[in-house]
Parts: structure tokens; C-alpha cells; sequence
């Protein structure tokens, strides 16, 4: 539940009167004090999730759908709104060709069960409720990085640079590879 995401991103801050409407209240809209700083953080939380896995890690699924008599499957029967279609294969596994639109992607099969395998970006966050889609370890870089566009807003720049400092630095570990061997040099 991205509440806990909030919580974490108030209690880094220090923010005791975030806290305390967050642990108030169910739904944004029903904050008082504090609703402008909570619309802020939920907004750099979207800003920074779409660039984290746009840019730097990639989510990837795969899902089972048919496509339409015009050979296109739409964008909108997936459930997440794709970056990158890596694959399209039918329900044997064979790959199909495919060419992709701004709206669909077109096979050359009409009514045809297919997988499609893309790269996406997780759902924007609107409310507490919303469920948070990316994996627990990214969620803590992401974190980093809304504390630090927050104090920034508010012109703590030397306590953002520490903030933009810890989400650079988590997520350059994020990306490196876990097996890192030494070439021998003798």
C-alpha cells in the first residue's frame, strides 16, 4: 500500500505532522494541514518511478491476449501501458512478427491468442490505497530521491544533495551486476 511508501518518505524527512495526517487519515482527500506537501510527494513519486524504469531498470512482463479481426493488439488490453515490446509468440511459443503503433500492435494474424513481452512503467499513484508495483529494493532508491526533489522544493538544497547522493548512489548498486570477478593479472 503506497501509504507505507509515505510514511517511509515522512520519517525520512522528520516531518511529524505528515505522519500524523498520514496515520489520520485513509485518502488524500480527506487530509487537512498538510494535503499540498502529501500532493507533492505522490507527484514526485510518479515523476521518479516513470524515470527510474524508463531509463535505468527495466520491469518487465508478459501476458496472454488476443488480438482483434484487424490483426492489432491494443495497448489498452495490457495491463500496464508499454515502453518496449520485446516479443510477440503464439500459444506454442513460436515468435510472430510484429510492428508496433503509438496504439496497437499489428501482427498477421486475425483473432489470434498471442504473449506479448514488453518493458512498462508502473501505474501512476494517485491515492494511499494504490497499490505499489515495483519490487521492495527499488522502492527504498525511489524514496531517496522523492525526499530529496522534496527538500528541494522547499530549499534545503544542502539536505537534498545528501538525499540525491544516497538515490544515486543505491542506484548505481541496483544496476551493477551482483557477480563482479577480477580478471587475473599474473
Amino acid at each position: 500500500m503506497f501509504k507505507n511508501f509515505l510514511i517511509t518518505c515522512a520519517e525520512m524527512l522528520n516531518r511529524e505532522d505528515i505522519l500524523n495526517e498520514l496515520y489520520k487519515f485513509d485518502t488524500v482527500e480527506n487530509v487537512q494541514s498538510n494535503q499540498n506537501d502529501i500532493l507533492r510527494l505522490i507527484h514526485y513519486y510518479n515523476h521518479t518511478a516513470a524515470a527510474v524504469f524508463e531509463h535505468y531498470i527495466e520491469l518487465i512482463t508478459s501476458e496472454t491476449v488476443s488480438s482483434n479481426n484487424l490483426s492489432e493488439i491494443e495497448y489498452c488490453k495490457l495491463s500496464y501501458e508499454p515502453i518496449k515490446i520485446i516479443e510477440v509468440t503464439d500459444e506454442i511459443g513460436h515468435e510472430l512478427k510484429f510492428t508496433t503503433t503509438p496504439f496497437f500492435i499489428k501482427i498477421l494474424h486475425p483473432n489470434k491468442l498471442c504473449k506479448v513481452t514488453y518493458h512498462f512503467t508502473p501505474a501512476e499513484i494517485k491515492d494511499f490505497s494504490d497499490p505499489i508495483t515495483i519490487p521492495k529494493k527499488v522502492q527504498r532508491a525511489i524514496a531517496y530521491a522523492v525526499v530529496s526533489e522534496f527538500l528541494a522544493s522547499k530549499e534545503l538544497f544542502k539536505e537534498s544533495v545528501f538525499w540525491k547522493d544516497k538515490f544515486t548512489n543505491e542506484l548505481f548498486k541496483l544496476k551493477q551486476k551482483k557477480e563482479r570477478r577480477l580478471k587475473s593479472t599474473f
